[in-house]
């Protein structure tokens, strides 16, 4: 499948304002449906590909993380959610501040980290931006 950074953002403005699933469909895409399991492995704690990970303990709903940047997930699920790739694009929706983004690497396998490290950085002015 090939798209543009474009795309996917209408993709994401689409969900989040609710023109692709209905209100139960929301809820089950939205649920932390690895709450009540032990988690052996996670590309996200542990890296994918060679590459490290973030030591976070993200769960999982369908087809999208639950971002939780604490070593053991102490977080509210759904309030933040991201489907980060192992190339390193990072699309999310940050559900509490109300605003979607993605940013757009063509990385090579290994490379989810980088794509998460650079919002990151520039995370506290894209806050700022959507505060106003």
């Amino acid at each position: 499948m090939h798209l543009t950074g474009e795309d996917y953002l209408a993709f994401l403005h689409a969900l989040k304002d609710g023109a692709l699933l209905n209100s139960a469909s929301m809820s089950e895409l939205l649920a932390d449906h690895t709450a009540s399991s032990t988690i052996v492995f996670s590309p996200i704690r542990d890296g994918i590909s060679g590459g490290p990970g973030l030591g976070e303990d993200w769960h999982y709903g369908f087809c999208l993380w639950h971002e939780c940047r604490s070593a053991h997930f102490d977080c509210v699920p759904g309030s933040r959610v991201s489907s980060p790739g192992n190339f390193g694009s990072y699309p999310f929706w940050d559900r509490i501040l109300d605003y979607t983004g993605i940013v757009i690497r063509q990385g090579v396998p290994g490379t989810l980290k980088r794509g998460i490290d650079i919002e990151r950085f520039v995370r506290p002015e894209v806050e700022e931006w959507a505060a106003c």
